[in-house]
This record gives structure tokens, C-alpha cells and sequence, in this order.
């Protein structure tokens, strides 16, 4: 098993290169900014907090819960504002299905651990 390990290491990068080339590329890094409730998060100059109410107000009808996951059929709900925003400012993760098999479902929220369905 030694020379199993040796040779999966021999072939993974050594995770030191990448601190050693990222000062050498500073145009590679992205700028950072901090982001302010009141700095314009939509071309239409909704603020981060704005949308920020907007989501929990949606999001306090349906009593999502930090750590829900929420299943969501995409082709029953195309507005993203609601499926996207109301499960993440509830502290939930989201589960979307392209092309969920109504007949199937059960056995699809006991594969992702499913505790709500939009």
C-alpha cells in the first residue's frame, strides 16, 4: 500500500506551489470590496438590504428553517426570486430538479435528505 500512496502523491500538485505563484500573479486575484447594506445590488439600484427584506418577507409565510433543504421543481416555480432567496435567507440549502418525476418523489427527498418541497 506504501507505493500506492506514493504514487497518488507523486501526482497531486504539492499545495505549497499555489501560495508560492499566487504573490507572482496579482493580476490574477480578483478585487475585493467590502459590500455595504446600502451599495446598489441590481442594475435598478436595489440595495443588498433591500433584497435582503424582500427575501425574508417571502421566506417568513413559508416557515423555512435554518437547515431545511427544500426541494424545488424548476419548471413549477421559473421565478428564481422566490426558490433562490427565500431558502438562503432562511439559512436553508435548495435541491433544484430540471425535470423532477412527480411519481418518484418520495424516494428522491430520501436520497437528498429533504425536509420542505416548493
Amino acid at each position: 500500500m506504501p507505493e500506492l500512496t506514493a504514487a497518488v502523491s507523486a501526482l497531486l500538485p504539492d499545495p505549497r506551489d499555489f501560495a508560492a505563484e499566487v504573490p507572482r500573479s496579482p493580476d490574477s486575484v480578483p478585487a475585493y470590496a467590502a459590500l455595504r447594506p446600502g451599495d446598489a445590488a441590481s442594475p435598478d439600484g436595489t440595495t443588498y438590504a433591500q433584497w435582503s427584506d424582500i427575501a425574508h418577507s417571502i421566506a417568513a409565510p413559508l416557515q423555512l428553517r435554518p437547515g431545511d433543504r427544500v426541494l424545488v421543481d424548476a419548471a413549477e416555480h421559473e421565478q428564481p426570486v422566490q426558490w433562490l432567496l427565500d431558502p438562503l435567507a432562511a439559512g436553508a440549502s435548495i435541491v433544484l430538479c430540471a425535470n423532477l418525476d412527480r411519481d418518484a418523489l418520495d424516494a428522491r427527498m430520501t436520497a437528498e435528505g429533504v425536509t420542505r418541497v416548493l
